[in-house]
């Protein structure tokens, strides 16, 4: 008489469980080189952006800004387009009409890849209220918001008593845009930039505009055709001026609601909120890219001291370790 051989109950549940630990073990380790990747991936957009700005300085022998032809308004992205092999996409954009004429509504609703942290929950996000109506254009029309701003420099209210940032004020808080925005001036030159092209950020992550995020959390409704000013962060898209001067937020848990809980200025200046400052979905910290091209990773806990002296390009401060 033949015996039938196979696995007890027991020994499956055993096989079962092993296997349930070996999932579990493996599972964040997975998770965290994929987020590696992402990171890098991240990385690697903000330095084309980077070589972008580089090759357009070396063709106008300074980095781009607001310009204005034929009453035609445009922005730095648009500009360094067609110097980051976005040709066809530069070809789609209209460069004789502002940068929100109807010419344009086709190429501003393009996502460009360069300008998406891969890392971003439910990228790319929609920008609804990127062209809205008035008495003379009554047509609307939205974009998609990027991951990615340039910097005009900290917010003075980080100066602001009781005061966030240690040492004096310089006489100049200016970043890379600050004060280079006007229609028909001329972008700043590398030898502006007097703290040194590689001490200067020149670009921050700003990740999940036009949604508001504060800590880990979303705001509720917020980036939607009917969010209020104050749940919408605005001019995030890559054809939009897409630059603010970078705040700090500071978090009071003692306060009832929970999203009133973070307020500017603080002395957080990475991921505190995406409300018009450094924030990233990366752990730990935020990506940023340099004027001299370059980017790196800079942790969640770097002072305002650090953040503020880097974001200037002619304060004269001295940068300390990050």
């Amino acid at each position: 008489m033949s015996r039938r051989v196979g696995f007890t109950l027991v020994e499956l549940l055993v096989v079962i469980a092993i296997i349930g630990v070996l999932i579990g073990l493996l599972l964040p380790a997975v998770q965290q080189a994929r987020e590696a990747a992402r990171r890098m991936q991240c990385i690697n957009n903000l330095k084309q952006v980077g070589l972008g700005m580089q090759n357009f300085h070396a063709a106008y022998d300074c980095f781009p800004t607001s310009v204005s032809g034929n009453g035609a308004a445009h922005y730095w992205c648009a500009q360094i387009l067609p110097y980051m092999e976005q040709n066809p996409l530069a070809d789609i954009y209209d460069y004789t009409v502002s940068f929100k004429d109807v010419k344009n509504r086709d190429a501003v609703q393009y996502p460009v890849p360069f300008m998406l942290c891969p890392s971003t929950p439910g990228s790319p996000i929609p920008h609804p209220k990127f062209k809205t109506a008035t008495s003379s254009s009554p047509e609307t029309w939205g974009s998609i918001g990027t991951d990615y701003a340039g910097s005009s420099g900290p917010a003075s209210s980080q100066w602001n008593s009781p005061g966030y940032v240690s040492y004096p004020k310089p006489g100049t808080i200016e970043g890379l845009f600050n004060g280079s925005v006007k229609p028909g001036q001329k972008g700043r030159r590398i030898r502006d930039i007097t703290d040194g092209t590689s001490n200067s950020i020149g670009f921050v992550e700003a990740a999940a505009r036009p949604q508001k995020w504060q800590g880990r959390k979303m705001v509720d409704g917020s980036g939607e055709l009917t969010s209020a000013s104050s749940n919408y962060v605005s001019v995030c898209s890559w054809a939009e001026g897409n630059l603010f001067a970078v705040r700090g937020y500071a978090y009071d848990s003692s306060i009832a609601d929970e999203d009133s809980r973070w307020s500017y200025p603080g002395p957080q200046m990475i991921n505190g909120s995406n409300y018009y400052s450094i924030y990233a979905f990366h752990p730990g910290g935020a990506n940023v890219a340099l004027v001299d091209g370059s980017a790196r990773f800079i942790g969640e806990t770097a002072s305002a001291d650090v953040i503020c002296s880097l974001l200037t390009v002619a304060g004269e401060e001295v940068v300390g370790e990050y």
